[in-house]
């Protein structure tokens, strides 16, 4: 009701970036919240204040830089995700570990500290670079070529950045 009345969104990495240009917008800038529901949302999108829609076929062609002032992350969630859906944020984990931690490849981690460690890990680049010019720009890894796949493809954005990391990693070699 006024510019003071937070906004709150749960669910994964599509309504942070709703709400997130919503509350950037409405009233010039209302506080914002965050519980995504996904690992993907949980480990990538819901900090580094990112958001944007997709306009036309262009990905996030519409955006802003709005952080939110409370993220809270309930692993009870992950209960809920199709093994896919899963799957498609553990490529973002892998992304962390492949850039700075590769203790995210080890077999006996639990969630909690994936998501810990792979949160680290992005917090790192967006800490040293937030508005995306220099370092930052390393957390696109496999998002070029991943884009393009999801865009041809039913492939959700997790797993076609993973290709696209694959991809990458071809083309440099």
């Amino acid at each position: 009701r006024d510019r003071y009345s937070p906004i709150c969104s749960v669910g994964g990495g599509s309504m942070g970036d709703f709400f997130g240009m919503l509350s950037g917008t409405f009233m010039r800038g209302i506080p914002f919240y965050m519980v995504p529901t996904t690992l993907l949302s949980m480990v990538d999108s819901s900090v580094g204040g990112k958001v944007g829609i997709n306009f036309g076929k262009v990905k996030n062609a519409i955006g802003m830089t709005n952080d939110p002032q409370l993220v809270i992350i309930d692993i009870d969630f992950l209960d809920s995700l199709s093994k896919e859906e899963f799957n498609s944020g553990m490529f973002e984990v892998f992304k962390c570990g492949f850039l700075r931690d590769e203790s995210l490849f080890d077999n006996d981690i639990s969630i909690v500290d994936v998501i810990y460690k792979s949160l680290k890990v992005k917090l790192h680049y967006v800490k040293i670079d937030y508005n995306d010019f220099g370092d930052r720009r390393f957390l696109n890894f496999g998002h070029t070529i991943g884009h393009a796949i999801e865009l041809l493809t039913n492939i959700k954005h997790g797993e076609a950045v993973g290709y696209g990391m694959l991809c990458e990693i071809y083309l440099s070699y």
